[in-house]
């Protein structure tokens, strides 16, 4: 069975399996030409989302070098114009569907990976690309991946974005059905080939003129471009994809953005341990400085003796050789200190001798008032009446 076989045999001699599967639809228009007739398709390449001067492969050099795309540097802008030649049907609406880039060892890929329209046989589904780094989906079933900054591109949405820009354009862009446009930057990573083959795979409406009946077709085309490698990553150009892309978003500007944070982070914890330092300075100065104006204002006004100047003295410390300086002051403030409690103590005490000196000869001056007082009361009483 085909389970087996995979299990078995293809998982282990082969890297990729290609399996059939059958499929059931209902043809509402019975046109046996519509299947069997091959679409005309051409691929044309430019360089800005505007779609003006193609790029053509030419003899001379200057052509040749407007033809040719830098990998993981320049957006190759892609609109593929279809053709139905039956006259009675006309193209109503073109979906890009997927795309895949592929190369190959050849002069003329384009001839070796001839892709078949209907079965989408060759092309970058062909054995005879390079397996080692391909193909590559660069759009998957429509929205569902992008790769190498691949995008669609409406040119409806676009114009209408340059008027809200107020910005006008050089000549007038078209917005037909029948040409489906998208974008992508060729992969830096890929074999150093010097063409670059394009997959595309399309879903197209046909519209018929009698009835409006409409039919789908799935359809397969292929182009090729022309690629120039850089030898190094250095160059002056800005590189799309550095080795590897994934999720859509490129590893070299990730790498950029995660060293960026870093610095940020590193700064940023720097200046708040430096801010911190300053705010904790601030804290222990306020402090001694409330601490020293609260002990000098329960200072009475009356200490009024000035403590001597002391010279200043210049100590060196004998072990590690530091000038010392702010010790010897913190020294004679407190001698000063304890200076001015002294004085502070014995005017008190001399305060208080005087104060009991007073008391003293108060007393005296009483009991010396009260024995004449009973001298005088004497004297009376001894006198005759």
């Amino acid at each position: 069975t085909p389970t087996s076989y995979c299990r078995q045999e293809a998982v282990h001699e082969h890297s990729k399996v290609t399996l059939s599967t059958p499929l059931t639809f209902m043809d509402s228009v019975c046109d046996m030409r519509v299947w069997m007739t091959p679409f005309q398709a051409t691929f044309h390449f430019y360089r800005d989302i505007t779609f003006h001067d193609e790029t053509v492969d030419s003899s001379s050099a200057s052509d040749d070098e407007h033809a040719t795309f830098v990998a993981g540097v320049d957006t190759v802008f892609v609109a593929l114009t279809l053709r139905v030649p039956l006259h009675e049907y006309r193209i109503a609406q073109v979906t890009l569907n997927n795309v895949w880039l592929c190369s190959a060892d050849a002069d003329d890929v384009e001839s070796l990976l001839r892709v078949s329209q209907l079965s989408g046989a060759g092309g970058c589904l062909s054995p005879d690309i390079d397996h080692n780094n391909g193909p590559m989906h660069v759009i998957q079933n429509y929205d569902e991946e992008f790769y190498f900054d691949a995008k669609h591109i409406d040119l409806n949405e676009h114009i209408i974005r340059l008027k809200q820009e107020k910005k006008t354009t050089t000549r007038k862009m078209k917005t037909t059905t029948n040409v489906a446009r998208f974008s992508f930057v060729p992969p830096k990573s890929m074999v150093k080939r010097e063409q670059l083959f394009i997959h595309a795979q399309l879903l197209i409406t046909l519209q018929r003129d009698t009835d409006d009946t409409a039919v789908h077709q799935i359809r397969h085309f292929g182009g090729s471009i022309r690629v120039r490698h850089t030898d190094n990553d250095d160059d002056d150009d800005t590189v799309i994809d550095n080795a590897y892309v994934f999720g859509g978003y490129q590893a070299d500007k990730l790498l950029l953005a995660v060293i960026m944070a870093l610095v940020f982070c590193v700064i940023a914890i720097n200046i708040g341990i430096v801010g911190r330092n300053k705010r904790k300075h601030k804290r222990k100065r306020r402090k001694n400085w409330n601490a020293n104006a609260s002990e000098y204002e329960t200072e009475t006004t009356t200490t009024t003796a000035a403590a001597a100047s002391s010279s200043k003295r210049k100590i060196y410390d004998v072990i590690n050789g530091l000038y010392t300086s702010q010790d010897e002051n913190v020294k004679e403030e407190r001698a000063r200190r304890q200076q001015a409690q002294i004085t502070k103590a014995n005017e008190a005490q001399k305060l208080q001798n005087q104060e009991l000196q007073r008391v003293s000869k108060r007393k005296q001056k009483q009991n010396k008032e009260h024995h004449n007082g009973q001298q005088h009361v004497l004297k009376l009483s001894d006198e005759p009446l």
